[in-house]
C-alpha cells in the first residue's frame, strides 16, 4: 500500500473508518482516529477489525494511544 495507491481512503471509509485520518510517512501508512466508544478496548478493537476488513491489504501492526480523552478526564477538562 502506498500514497499513490487509488480507493484506500474510499475503502477504509466504507469500512467504517469514517472518524480517522490517513496519513503517510516514509510512505508507512498511519490511521488517526477521532472514536467515541464505552471503553479503550473498544474503540481500539473496533478500529482494528475495521482496517482489517477494508479489503486494501491491511494489517495493524502497532497501536499507538496518544493524546486520547476518557470520560473522566473530560469532567476534569469541563470543570
Amino acid at each position: 500500500m502506498s500514497e499513490s495507491d487509488e480507493g484506500i481512503e474510499d475503502a477504509l471509509f466504507e469500512a467504517g473508518c469514517d472518524d480517522a485520518l490517513l496519513i503517510f510517512r516514509d510512505n508507512v501508512p498511519y490511521l488517526d482516529f477521532d472514536r467515541r466508544a464505552t471503553n479503550l478496548e473498544e474503540a481500539i478493537s473496533s478500529a482494528i477489525c475495521e482496517v482489517e476488513s477494508a479489503k486494501i491489504g491491511a494489517l495493524v501492526l502497532r497501536i499507538e494511544c496518544e493524546n486520547f480523552i476518557t470520560p473522566s478526564a473530560t469532567k476534569r477538562i469541563m470543570r
